[in-house]
């Protein structure tokens, strides 16, 4: 019986734990006819208690799938405009352990939750898919990406998260695939990702530019003994020439 009324109650949302006090008094009344007697008298109420707890515990255990995807709905939906409202609601439900009321309290917030997660998606995958295709064809219009082999494009964009497996799969189609999409990230996280996303196709164009810098090559000053100003003038434009002609091949630097 005990066992039986904790299943019929707990921490909130669920109900309060029934009171089951006359069975801890039954339990301390000294055996024999008199704790017989103390049976007799509550049976019958303990009959109808009893079908009452099983179906308590019987609707807890439907609705508590409910209240987790509520949770995970709330935790992810913070920081939406307009969640504060079902946040302030959800805590009411719990505060007066509306779990298994009629009709089911938590169907209007999921989907409230839900709509506002949808809506938030969207709008991020509406943003991605332009944006990822603005910096393409920035990407494919930059003669110093083109320029590079298939390996060092490849490079570029595993670095800067730009594969194509790297975009966001969003799927919108209802509650759990809108959790599932979200995962381990966030709202918050995908935004910023977004954000993020025009400045790392600038990154990629000059890591191109980059890549295809020519490596400079060092050059030996010749070393001369000089008396007069005319052999420094002599050594300068040898030099120069020198430096002139390396610089043909690329950047030099002056050992």
């Amino acid at each position: 019986m005990k066992s039986l009324s904790e299943k019929a109650g707990g921490e909130a949302p669920r109900p309060v734990v029934p009171d089951v006090r006359d069975l801890e008094e039954i339990r301390l009344t000294p055996a024999g006819n008199e704790q017989l007697l103390a049976i007799f008298n509550i049976i019958e109420d303990f009959e109808i208690k009893i079908e009452q707890w099983e179906a308590r515990s019987e609707a807890i255990e439907k609705r508590w799938n409910d209240w987790q995807i509520l949770e995970k709905l709330k935790f992810k939906a913070q920081g939406i405009p307009d969640s504060e409202v079902l946040d302030v609601q959800v805590e009411t439900l719990k505060e007066k352990r509306q779990l298994i009321d009629e009709p089911n309290p938590m169907n209007p917030l999921i989907k409230g939750y839900t709509d506002l997660l949808r809506s938030e998606l969207n709008g991020i995958q509406s943003q991605w898919k332009q944006t990822w295709e603005d910096g393409e064809s920035q990407l494919h219009g930059d003669d110093n990406f083109n320029s590079l082999d298939p390996e060092d494009k490849h490079k570029i964009r595993r670095n800067l998260s730009l594969l194509e497996g790297e975009q966001p799969q969003i799927n919108l189609e209802d509650t759990s695939r809108i959790l599932a999409s979200l995962g381990e990230t966030s709202i918050e996280s995908l935004k910023d990702k977004l954000a993020a996303l025009p400045n790392r196709y600038k990154q990629a164009q000059m890591q191109a530019a980059k890549e295809l810098e020519p490596k400079a090559r060092e050059v030996i000053l010749p070393s001369r003994t000089m008396k007069t100003e005319q052999d420094i003038d002599a050594w300068m434009e040898e030099v120069k020439a020198e430096l002139l002609k390396a610089l043909e091949d690329g950047p030099v630097v002056i050992g």
